[in-house]
């Protein structure tokens, strides 16, 4: 190859260097975060096919993701990415530039996203459970959720609204018109006194204030 090919070939690379480095400047790629385990729904694994979101100050950061096996996965991203600076905080300069920017007013402002350590609530088919997550971006790791036996009312916690629904339908057979096998916690087609002592057990259970 004769030196004046290799010296364009060296010039088109270094500018693809060079445009590399102020793209990975201006924009930093998202670092994703998963977490995956094992999940109980009211004393049983979970279905099948339940949407699965991960909840961070109220936002859903999880990539589309179903159960599967009784197991949720869920990979987070949108977090630890700064979308402008301190020394930019009305975009003019990246706006004439052509980059992508967003106004702020203070460093907390410019951060899209959650930062390291923020809570993740995850929710299966729109209902909470516990325990939190923390936010840690590129983290893998296992953390098995339960939401628990008596969470009726799907708020996260075991408490008054669900001992409601309880006593609407105590004393229930499968021959009774309103049966509904899911307040037979023990299985025995009948919810009885025995049932009430495992709702009694996990009452006040689960994200409670």
């Amino acid at each position: 190859m004769g030196e004046g090919r290799l010296s364009i070939l060296l010039v088109i690379l270094l500018v693809l260097i060079s445009g590399f480095a102020c793209a990975s400047d201006d924009a930093p790629p998202e670092i994703p975060a998963q977490y995956w385990g094992l999940i109980t729904l009211n004393g049983g694994a979970a279905g099948n096919g339940l949407a699965v979101t991960a909840e961070v100050g109220g936002i859903n950061r999880a990539q589309s993701s179903l159960t599967s096996g009784g197991y949720y996965n869920v990979i987070l991203t949108g977090g630890d990415k700064s979308l402008t600076y301190d020394s930019d905080r009305t975009c003019a300069t990246h706006w004439a530039a052509g980059q992508a920017c967003v106004p702020c007013t203070s460093t907390a402002d410019c951060i899209e996203g959650p930062q390291d350590g923020a809570d993740i609530m995850i929710k299966v088919s729109g209902v909470g459970n516990m325990p939190w997550l923390d936010w840690a971006k590129g983290s893998n790791s296992r953390t098995d959720i339960v939401n628990p036996i008596g969470d009726w009312e799907k708020g996260g916690c075991v408490d008054m609204a669900d001992f409601g629904f309880f006593a609407n339908h105590y004393g229930e057979t499968p021959a009774s018109p309103g049966w509904n096998v899911m307040y037979d916690i023990i299985k025995d087609d009948s919810v009885d006194m025995a049932d009430f002592g495992v709702f009694a057990n996990h009452y006040n259970e689960g994200l409670c204030s």
